[in-house]
């Protein structure tokens, strides 16, 4: 579930960042859960994505200076049999073995 809480963080801090009401910098961490490093290092990955992310000190808030629209979608799906083993590329042993009182996973 992890994986799905950053995506929910994401989004919402594209949507502050959207109605252009972050707040500064600490304030938006603080809001968001996460350090001000964090902060920094998803506005950086969103750079990456293209977006121009600037900020206001009259306004005390970030903005995007392009054009830039974040659309996240997952699908799920289960796996036949098959597909599940061309996925795992194999099988692997549900029980651990010991070889010289030493854990060894087997995975072929």
């Amino acid at each position: 579930m992890i994986f799905f809480n950053e995506i929910e963080r994401i989004q919402r801090l594209h949507k502050y960042i959207m109605l252009q009401k972050t707040g500064t910098p600490d304030e938006f961490a603080s809001r968001l859960h996460i350090s001000r490093r964090q902060l920094y290092n998803i506005l950086d990955e969103l750079r990456d994505l293209g977006a121009v992310i600037e900020y206001s000190r009259s306004r005390y808030t970030f903005y995007y200076g392009n054009d830039f629209d974040l659309n996240i979608s997952i699908k799920v799906t289960t796996l036949n049999n098959m597909e599940n083993r061309l996925v795992n590329g194999g099988f692997s042993y549900s029980v651990p073995s010991f070889v010289h009182r030493r854990h060894v996973s087997l995975f072929t």
